[in-house]
């Protein structure tokens, strides 16, 4: 009984994160939120540098709260859940830059983004998932002993 409700609690876990994607809602508003403090991306030069910087860190503060999460509600399945939420974010992002590309530029931007949107949560729901295993592994190992 305890494993089937802590199942049902992983997967409602997993499936609301999967709707704050499909809904664009955590990126869109920390998107606009830390556009709006970067003012030095229009200043001529350090235009690119700055827009870089800016999509990593709002890749960042999109994808590492939700690394934990994820690995906690799917623990064996932590490769496919977050490659099924870099797909809903892909998929974002390619009908915005399609709207808007007018350029070569766009489209290296595009890839940007999602090699760190990808990088940070695949990868890091990986690295998470690991280090949950290790732990439990080794409290299991000094019960034991």
């Amino acid at each position: 009984m305890k494993a089937k409700l802590f199942m049902i609690i992983r997967l409602s876990i997993f499936l609301l994160i999967v709707l704050a994607w499909i809904f664009n809602f955590p990126h869109s508003v920390i998107s606009s939120y830390v556009g709006s403090h970067f003012l030095f991306t229009k200043a001529g030069r350090w235009q690119w540098s700055g827009v870089l910087l800016e999509s990593f860190l709002i890749e960042s503060i999109v994808c590492i709260p939700f690394v934990f999460p994820i690995a906690v509600a799917c623990r064996n399945l932590v490769i496919p859940a977050s490659t099924l939420l870099l797909l809903i974010f892909i998929a974002h992002a390619l009908i915005s830059f399609l709207m808007f590309a007018d350029s070569a530029y766009f489209y290296a931007f595009f890839a940007f983004q999602v090699f760190c949107h990808g990088a940070l949560l695949v990868g890091g729901t990986y690295l998470a998932r690991n280090n949950l295993v290790e732990r439990q592994t080794s409290n299991l190992k000094m019960a034991l002993n």
